[in-house]
């Protein structure tokens, strides 16, 4: 007979919950990690200093109570339970979280009240609770990912004399971690290890970290210049369809980026294309469409310039008895939750509709949710 009972162990087999709370334990029975049908385990107030790695053989398992454990660590299997809603770690010892329990999906609470997580999950939990924590886990986990895959490929290619020498392995590990510290975005960790070969010297002692991010972001934005010529060429085709020679095309692209280099510029002529090329092709010049683009970015931007104030005067209007600069950074918070100029021309028009009496519990955020509500529903009726 082991440590559970022959009438618990098979409710818990015709239920899918098993009750081990109150009992002294010091370790799971083995008994437990056969019960594969588990949706819930719960092992409160016990003596567990530790989870054996078989807690991930529990692959149906949906909520974990570990509460009033003396636990310290929790295993990295435990990302195994794929179905994992809930885990309940109150009041025990526990001071990290594995960075592997950001990749449970289903994962929507983790009770930490009562513990002393180090300071760094600890202020992300402060601040987000479990979503916040669990996407910091999945971040964290990634970026670990990461380096192993980019220490691997260094390994595998052009570092692969220097891994098999004395001291190599940490020495690239080395590299690696000083490198990937240096990129904030996952996907530029992704692009940085595709191109290894590129962007990284065959001498692993002549590698300067400043040059090869300076040389990463030159090749990332040649090459999103080069996606963008593509888009470009495709809408003037669609401007002026049969009347113009395709071989021309490539030709006004280049005469545009001499004319216009930047990333934005580019995307905002694309967006607008129809707006800001001439009748013909004929009268298509890289100055002309730079000086077309340029007044197209003034006269929004005056535009919008104008809606703010329109703005600021109705919410002045709305709020008389509050100070100019509490005025002025509501309209500025506010506005910045609106992208298109007629919306903020609409808010203005209705400002008493959408901004509340008091002006203490004016929320720039709820009153955008209220526009776009109100919008919603005028779309309907």
């Amino acid at each position: 007979m082991g440590i559970i009972d022959r009438a618990t162990m098979d409710k818990a087999r015709q239920t899918g919950t098993l009750y081990l709370s109150h009992l002294n334990l010091k370790f799971i029975p083995e008994e437990v990690f056969t019960m594969t049908n588990l949706v819930r385990l719960d092992l409160g107030w016990n003596h567990l200093e530790e989870i054996s790695p078989r807690i991930g053989e529990l692959a149906k398992l949906e909520e974990l109570w570990l509460n009033r454990n003396p636990l310290k660590t929790l295993p990295v299997e435990l990302e195994s339970c794929v179905k994992l809603k809930i885990l309940y770690l109150r009041d025990t010892n526990i001071r990290k979280i594995p960075n592997e329990i950001g990749r449970l999906r289903h994962l929507m609470e983790i009770d930490l009240q009562g513990t002393t997580l180090k300071p760094k999950q600890n202020g992300v939990f402060e601040e987000g609770g479990t979503y916040k924590l669990l996407s910091h886990l999945k971040n964290r986990d990634q970026r670990k990912q990461a380096k192993i895959k980019m220490a691997q490929r260094m390994r595998e290619g052009i570092y692969r004399e220097v891994w098999d020498a004395p001291g190599g392995p940490e020495q690239v590990t080395t590299l690696v971690k000083d490198v990937i510290r240096t990129f904030d975005s996952l996907e530029e960790i992704k692009s940085l290890i595709r191109n290894v070969e590129r962007l990284f010297p065959e001498d692993i002692g002549m590698v300067d970290i400043d040059s090869i991010r300076d040389y990463f972001f030159q090749l990332r934005r040649e090459n999103e210049m080069k996606k963008l010529a593509a888009e470009l060429e495709l809408k003037i085709r669609v401007i002026y369809f049969d009347r113009i020679k395709v071989e021309l095309v490539e030709d006004m692209v280049h005469d545009i980026y001499r004319e216009i280099n930047d990333l934005d510029d580019i995307k905002f002529l694309i967006r607008y294309a129809p707006k800001l090329f001439p009748p013909t092709a004929k009268e298509v010049t890289g100055v002309g469409i730079a000086d077309a683009v340029y007044g197209l970015q003034e006269q929004m931007a005056k535009e919008r310039e104008d809606a703010v104030n329109g703005l600021l005067q109705a919410i002045k209007g709305q709020y008389p008895h509050v100070e100019p600069p509490q005025v002025q950074k509501l309209t500025d918070d506010t506005a910045a939750f609106f992208k298109k100029v007629v919306d903020l021309k609409k808010l203005a028009a209705d400002v008493n509709v959408f901004f509340p009496a008091e002006f203490e519990n004016a929320i720039p955020k709820q009153i955008r949710r209220d526009f776009v509500k109100a919008a919603k529903e005028a779309e309907e009726d």
